[in-house]
């Protein structure tokens, strides 16, 4: 395997350069962007291989109808990303369910202008009537959407 570990800082790209970094195992956090081959977890080097799926050849497995089919009452919403106090409050409980690699807040993972910084982000919010269930943070390129990240409600 060939050993990456790379990174650079950038403020403001287009769609079309999203792709093509996506396509070269790059993601970012905020404004960084980086690509490496081995993580360390639990105290073990882990191969990371970014996961790239083709949604035109994509059906969803027998479980995943049967939750669609449960959660047919939730409302999902999809816009630009804006982080809100529910959403911050939201993080700050999913958080605790980690016991390693806890991340601080979504700006750990998200730029303070995630909308437009550096790329077009938009969020995926689950709502059941007013209250936020989970959201989703999704970069959007040109032909491709990368998940930054996601949370949902713990209790």
């Amino acid at each position: 395997m060939t050993y990456l570990d790379q990174a650079f800082e950038a403020n403001r790209t287009t769609p079309a350069e999203m792709d093509a970094l996506w396509a070269n195992g790059w993601r970012h956090f905020g404004t960084y962007f980086f690509r490496y081959a081995l993580a360390e977890y639990s105290e073990q080097s882990c191969t990371v291989m970014p996961l790239r799926i083709v949604l035109s050849r994509f059906t969803l497995s027998r479980s995943q109808q049967r939750i669609l089919a449960k959660n047919r009452d939730v409302q999902v919403v999809i816009r630009d990303t804006a982080i809100d106090e529910t959403k911050a409050v939201m993080f700050d409980r999913h958080r605790e369910r980690f016991d390693h690699n806890v991340p601080d807040s979504l700006y750990t993972f998200l730029s303070y202008e995630p909308a437009r910084v550096p790329c077009r982000n938009q969020e995926l919010c689950v709502y059941d009537g007013e209250r936020l269930l989970a959201a989703s943070f999704l970069d959007v390129g040109a032909r491709a959407t990368s998940a930054v990240y996601a949370m949902f409600e713990p209790e």
